[in-house]
């Protein structure tokens, strides 16, 4: 049921920030479907002296290394 104040949602997000430095902060946004075997999404990255994106990047259920694998290989 929808009410007249109801909003539309906004499109899914995750943020990661670093504990040891607020300014710097992954985002993966524009999610979607290839098939039913991948997902896709843009990823922003900033920091001190970067600003980046990259779109289009495609996940399989395939794919080494995992998400959780990606995260960890951008911190070392």
């Amino acid at each position: 049921m929808s009410t007249p104040d109801a909003q539309a949602a906004e499109p899914p997000e995750v943020t990661v920030r670093c504990l040891d430095g607020p300014g710097t902060v992954l985002r993966l946004t524009q999610r979607y479907r290839p098939d039913e075997s991948g997902i896709g999404f843009a990823v922003e990255a900033r920091a001190e002296g970067l600003q980046a994106c990259v779109d289009g990047v495609e996940v399989w259920v395939w794919d080494e290394p995992h998400l959780a694998d990606f995260f960890v290989e951008l911190v070392i």
